[in-house]
């Protein structure tokens, strides 16, 4: 008898250390002020040029812009500035040339203006909504890199961060944007041909709201499309806080954007 009652203090004893090491259920209290929430939660999809499947997800982080207002993405492809926009001539525009071609994204960053030369450019590179493209912006490339992560902008933009090997740890990224499209002109036919490739590929997985977007695994891409110096936000704003680019210069707007098989 004696034996039974040690035996069924023991259980009990053990139940109540079982209850005290498991972790708290998600979305419970877990102590005073404090809630333990659930995971964000992303969207699959799987790749129609590789059938590889990928998994989007928020990550919470917003586009530092000095532009772009708290407002959502249009409907539509057009492009949808604020009451001020920022070098618009420049953006809905592309240079006429064949593109400098570049296996690896590090040789095209490597081959850019510094930034603080682009910072204090002659002349002084402006806001302005006519502010055309400068000498160094009139170059057209094309780079085979990674698609890291991407937001859909207030503009209806695509930010895009691009960047090298996902198996480098010291892989460079780049902002290249998938631009709204110019409402009419010489420039819309072709800039719309990328927003459909763009669009095609990734399909109801895309964001519709503003905020990054991590993509695991990333998404390999052939991207094509003139240079542009944003002056509009510093070199660190682009990009969520992994996949920060840390420079200004951009690919603006994307011309050309193919999935290798």
């Amino acid at each position: 008898m004696r034996k039974l009652v040690l035996l069924a203090m023991f259980v009990g004893l053990a139940a109540c250390l079982g209850d005290f090491d498991s972790p708290p259920a998600r979305g419970v209290q877990s102590a005073p002020g404090i809630s333990v929430q659930p995971a964000k939660k992303g969207k699959k999809f799987k790749s129609p040029t590789t059938g590889v499947e990928h998994e989007i997800t928020p990550t919470g982080e917003l586009f530092e812009s000095q532009e772009a207002p708290d407002r959502a993405a249009p409907e539509g492809d057009n492009y949808a500035p604020s009451s001020k926009p920022q070098r618009m001539i420049a953006k809905l525009s592309y240079v006429k040339t064949p593109p400098d071609i570049y296996a690896h994204i590090d040789n095209l960053r490597k081959s850019l203006p510094a930034e603080a030369v682009m910072q204090k450019h002659d002349p002084l590179i402006t806001r302005d909504t006519n502010f055309d493209r400068v000498a160094e912006e009139k170059r057209n490339v094309r780079v085979t890199a990674f698609i890291y992560a991407l937001s859909h902008e207030p503009d209806n933009d695509f930010h895009v961060i691009i960047g090298g090997d996902p198996d480098d740890p010291d892989r460079l990224y780049m902002n290249v944007e998938v631009s709204g499209l110019p409402k009419d002109g010489p420039y819309r036919a072709q800039l719309k041909t990328a927003r459909d490739q763009f669009k095609s590929h990734f399909g109801d997985a895309l964001p519709a709201k503003p905020g990054f977007h991590e993509i695991k695994p990333p998404v390999p891409v052939e991207v094509t499309g003139s240079l542009f110096y944003d002056i509009s936000h510093k070199p660190d704003a682009p990009g969520p806080k992994a996949h920060k680019p840390h420079t200004s210069w951009e690919i603006h707007p994307v011309t050309d954007i193919q999935f290798p098989k």
